[in-house]
């Protein structure tokens, strides 16, 4: 913890992007299955009956059969709060009394009797007795949420716990709560920036730019009360908060791909400006081949379709079939005319986008696994 006359071909290949099916869906195919029961689809790309060239193989990457990869934040930066670790069985006790059960934040020890649940600070000093709640949940660094017996049917409250006392707090999220900043700049030349202030607090990031998301703005199974999109030194961040305002900080998604292969279909996003600026210097790199021949009929055709600028504001749509057809799309923000065109690219640059795909974009969501 970035900004790449043909009406009947036009129509061929978007009757071909419409066949598309679910994310991560499998339709029939005469696709190869392997041992371990997943399907490893292996396919060339069909040649033209006077082409010679040996097309290289691709296969439908695995990691795009995972239903996080349709996640636009799965490319988790930083946490303000981690459950896992702020939480850890206690090794000791502080107190001879009392039997301490977890450390929270290393300096706050659960305790049971009875059935019930209390706290001691690092001294072993009683700062919730265990007469009252039988469950204690430990939800941001400074908040403990309390649950009263089922019997009792009660909403759970919350605690807060700090400098060693503890005390009842209520709190219930609100963006008013949420103010957006400018940093004084160290010299007069530096640009802009800001930074996200919490109940008063400021959080450590700063950015170029911060400006807030609509509520479902966002393709994710992640729960948020809010989200904010920034920017910095090119590259683009979600910063989204929970109802205690802990702040999760996700690298945005710079595009999308979609992509068939022999009937599997799946769907993910770039998540990596790295990895975003590869792939445009790839599409870019691709020589036209001199040829004026019509895209094929195949509604079955393999294809890859990648759409840039989600987060950056204009969007390019480069759809790419197994038989060299390009088809770009350009859509503007400011709402100017669609601009349209094809490209003839050689076979093996369809396998190279579905190459790239398995063993580059597989790392970004292995690595937003780690986090």
């Amino acid at each position: 913890m970035i900004k790449l006359n043909v009406p009947a071909a036009a129509c061929c290949l978007c009757a071909l992007v419409m066949l598309c099916g679910c994310n991560g869906s499998d339709s029939s195919s005469s696709a190869a299955v392997s041992g371990s029961g997943t399907t490893t689809t292996s396919t060339r790309a069909s040649a033209e009956p006077s082409s010679q060239v040996e097309v290289r193989d691709y296969s439908f990457p695995e990691f795009m059969s995972d239903e996080r990869t349709g996640d636009m934040l799965a490319n988790v930066v930083s946490e303000s709060f981690s459950y896992s670790q702020s939480v850890s069985t206690a090794e000791a006790s502080p107190s001879q009394e009392h039997q301490a059960e977890l450390c929270l934040l290393g300096e706050y020890y659960t305790f049971t009797e009875d059935g019930f649940v209390g706290l001691m600070n690092s001294y072993g000093t009683v700062i919730l007795p265990a007469d009252t709640y039988t469950d204690l949940r430990l939800v941001s660094n400074e908040l403990v949420l309390l649950s009263y017996p089922d019997s009792q049917q009660k909403e759970p409250e919350l605690m807060q716990i700090r400098d060693g006392s503890a005390k009842a707090v209520e709190s219930s999220f609100s963006t008013d709560n949420i103010e957006i900043r400018e940093v004084s700049p160290d010299t007069e030349e530096a640009p802009d920036a800001y930074c996200m202030y919490i109940r008063g607090r400021a959080d450590t990031g700063v950015y170029d730019s911060i400006e807030p998301l609509s509520q479902g703005s966002l393709s994710t199974s992640r729960m948020y009360s809010a989200a904010y999109k920034a920017s910095v030194g090119g590259r683009y961040y979600y910063l989204v908060l929970d109802e205690y305002y802990n702040i999760t900080v996700c690298e945005a998604a710079y595009a999308q791909v979609r992509l068939k292969v022999a009937g599997s279909y799946g769907e993910c996003y770039i998540l990596n400006g790295d990895d975003n600026n590869e792939l445009n210097k790839m599409i870019k790199s691709f020589g036209a081949e001199q040829q004026n021949v019509k895209p094929s009929k195949d509604e079955n055709l393999d294809y890859i379709q990648i759409v840039f600028g989600i987060c950056s504001g204009d969007q390019l749509t480069v759809t790419v079939s197994a038989d060299g057809f390009c088809l770009t799309d350009g859509l503007t923000v400011k709402g100017q005319p669609a601009n349209k065109f094809f490209t003839v690219y050689s076979k093996d640059a369809f396998a190279d986008l579905v190459n790239w795909v398995g063993e580059v974009l597989s790392l970004e969501y292995a690595s937003g696994e780690e986090n």
